[in-house]
């Protein structure tokens, strides 16, 4: 039983409790004393209905080689995105290479929006579209971020209040929650789950079931997440 459950979880990079049940035809019981024992050898992390491989860690990467990485899936998540906005919402948009990304398929689709942020890429993109207001939210400017981080950043964000905001994180874990790779982007992103209504999540597949360094917020039912249609079915069932 323990070769076969590593060999789906090896296939697939998770599994659940009841998929595991059916495959072996044994107990829910018997799979989940099968799951503790491979837990305790460090082959997978128990989950709410299943378990899924041990976190890879992700290691933080210059803005220019991100921009470059996975656009196709970034690009189609951004695109899924959009279908939740409407014509004069009031948003904020995180900062980084999917946010770039996303900025770029805002201005082709709305007419109207009003937009915060702390990113230079996407003011850019979106400062000469009329019938666009744009907030630019200042502060210290870190050009390997190309964002507006630090004390005063934070300050100005708890003076606003938005429809929708739209986190792009590094990585997404079931057990150890949402994460970035930087310690002031991270606490930017924190700050945007305390001045919106709805919280959208954007992370293509390569980033679910990992761990970054700097925790923003635990995973919630009440988040909505985006991502590409490479995520495995098994990882969509234990997010479901």
């Amino acid at each position: 039983r323990i070769a076969i459950i590593c060999d789906m979880l090896g296939k697939n990079g998770a599994v659940t409790t009841a998929q595991v049940s059916r495959e072996l035809g044994v107990s829910v019981e018997t799979v989940r004393r099968d799951f503790l024992f491979l837990e305790r050898e460090n082959r997978l992390i128990r989950v709410h209905g299943g378990a899924v491989l041990p976190n890879g860690s992700v290691e933080r990467m210059p803005l220019s080689e991100r921009l470059e990485m996975n656009r196709e899936e970034k690009r189609m998540l951004s695109e899924k995105a959009c279908e939740f906005i409407k014509e004069n919402d009031i948003i904020a948009i995180d900062s980084g290479s999917t946010a770039t990304e996303f900025a770029d398929i805002l201005r082709q689709k709305f007419n109207s929006l009003t937009v915060i942020t702390n990113s230079i890429d996407v003011f850019g993109l979106l400062q000469n579209k009329a019938g666009f207001k744009l907030i630019l939210i200042g502060g210290t400017y870190y050009p390997d971020d190309r964002a507006f981080c630090g004390a005063l950043a934070l300050e100005t964000y708890k003076g606003l209040h938005c429809d929708k905001a739209f986190i792009m994180p590094a990585a997404i874990s079931l057990k150890n929650g949402i994460s970035d790779c930087g310690e002031r982007t991270s606490a930017v992103a924190k700050q945007l789950f305390e001045c919106a209504d709805s919280i959208f999540i954007l992370a293509d597949s390569d980033k679910f079931e990992k761990n970054a360094l700097y925790r923003i917020a635990p995973t919630s039912n009440s988040f909505t997440y985006i991502t590409d249609s490479e995520i495995s079915e098994e990882l969509k069932r234990l997010y479901r």
